[in-house]
């Protein structure tokens, strides 16, 4: 009898493990999978976020997203963390998750007087944290402050750090982006704002997605005029005609590339630059990542070298410009502008508003009585740049102006990053002989440009 009842102890404690091993890990595993969606956690449990920076801006231009603003009460972070010296502390920009964090260098400023720090991920609109390479899952934007603190028993310094997030700011919508189309398959990227538990939180959710059957494009290529306006002349030869037959060639380049390509216009019709069907509301219409508008330059005074000029926002990294500039000189017999003005560097010319323009665009608006746009020295001159850009280029037809129509993406913070390519000037006899002679040379060169800014190759 003795020996029967040990037997059954045995047997029940035998139970009792294999029904805590089997069964109750797997709760434990389903409470990981149902916590590893943010959206189902409690933050306070995940980490700890006391403080919140204010956002002054943040946007999507091309395939990187920036954001600046202020963190204020910094005296107050620095004496709860016992930081005694500024030289003792370092902030850097992350995306974080239950699982990962991945970092990013940030820009910024102390100001111990007022007790602020004033920071950006880039100077450059088209830097900061590049989308395409963020792994699918849910993350958190977070400012962080790592400092070090004298541990006086040890006699050395021990490192820690403290998670800021943001302020919601109510006048920027949600952003959906989408990547640069790889073996016709693309991620899927929506940055918005929420309240978690009482916290001001902004998230990155990346799931896998595709845009192969969808309105949706990586890049878009604008052939300049058209239609009425034939752009500039010379004897039989127009600008319209030309570089439409390049953004022709050009998209079946790219799409020999596994990219998925929009044009402004297939055919010599012209093309209204705002509303809906405007030339600079297609690129975002579409969700272009990229446009491109080519053109042709020409000049009153009789020119015997002419060159190829590509225009840029001047608030960006030129890296790819110059690339393409290179590309275009090594594989046609075209050379770079003689033009000086607005040139910054061989090839590379930003046109923005001069004071002179400024004050004729707000005569122009107290004479026709409606209320004087914002530009500033800042502003592009070129509306391909400036209204495909948003935010980031200070984009402004809002209808205000009844001679135009609205850009409904005016004030939008996630846009697309243009370039304005002069391929030469049609006027300069030897220019126009490349242009019309070197199709085949001077696409694969924009193509190769392309390629390599898609694939993120260029420093």
């Amino acid at each position: 009898m003795k020996r029967i009842i040990i037997i059954s102890i045995i047997l029940i404690i035998l139970i009792f493990f294999v029904f805590r091993f089997f069964v109750l890990n797997d709760e434990l595993n389903d409470e990981v999978i149902e916590t590893s969606n943010l959206k189902d956690y409690n933050i306070e449990d995940y980490i700890d976020i006391s403080y919140f920076a204010d956002i002054s801006s943040y946007y999507v231009y091309g395939t990187h997203f920036n954001i600046e603003g202020t963190l204020n009460n910094v005296h107050d972070i620095f004496n709860e963390c016992g930081i005694q010296s500024i030289s003792d502390v370092y902030f850097e920009m992350c995306l974080k998750n239950l699982t990962d964090e991945i970092k990013y260098n940030l820009d910024y400023e102390i100001d111990e007087e007022n007790g602020s720090v004033k920071f950006k991920l880039s100077e450059n609109i088209n830097d900061g944290i590049y989308l395409d390479d963020i792994s699918t899952g849910e993350y958190l934007l977070l400012l962080k402050l790592n400092y070090k603190v004298k541990n006086s028993e040890l006699n050395n310094d021990e490192t820690y750090c403290r998670y800021i997030s943001f302020n919601v700011n109510d006048s920027y919508d949600d952003i959906e982006y989408y990547t640069i189309t790889k073996d016709d398959t693309n991620n899927k990227i929506v940055i918005k704002q929420e309240s978690n538990n009482n916290k001001n939180l902004i998230k990155f959710i990346v799931s896998e997605d595709s845009i192969s059957d969808e309105e949706i494009y990586d890049i878009t290529l604008d052939a300049g005029h058209g239609g009425i306006d034939s752009g500039a002349v010379k004897d039989d030869y127009y600008e319209s005609d030309i570089v439409l037959e390049y953004v022709k060639l050009l998209k079946s380049e790219l799409e020999e590339m596994g990219l998925k390509v929009k044009l402004t216009r297939d055919s010599d019709v012209y093309v209204a630059p705002y509303g809906l069907d405007g030339r600079a509301v297609i690129p975002n219409l579409v969700k272009s990542k990229y446009c491109f508008s080519l053109h042709l330059n020409s000049n009153e005074i009789t020119l015997y070298n002419g060159g190829v000029e590509v225009y840029c926002p001047s608030n960006i990294d030129y890296g790819f410009a110059r690339t393409l500039v290179n590309n275009i000189l090594e594989n046609t017999n075209i050379d770079t502008s003689v033009n000086y003005s607005n040139k910054v560097e061989e090839g590379i010319y930003v046109n923005n508003f001069t004071s002179a323009q400024i004050k004729e665009a707000d005569d122009y608006a107290e004479e026709m009585g409606y209320e004087k746009y914002t530009i500033t020295t800042d502003t592009p001159y070129l509306f391909m740049l400036r209204e495909t850009g948003g935010i980031a280029t200070n984009a402004y037809v809002d209808g205000r102006n009844t001679e135009y129509d609205e850009n409904p993406y005016h004030n939008s913070n996630q846009a697309c990053e243009a370039y304005l390519l002069e391929l030469g000037y049609i006027n300069v006899s030897s220019d126009l002989k490349n242009i019309l002679n070197q199709k085949e040379e001077y696409v694969k060169a924009i193509a190769n440009s392309i390629q390599s800014l898609v694939n993120n190759e260029i420093n």
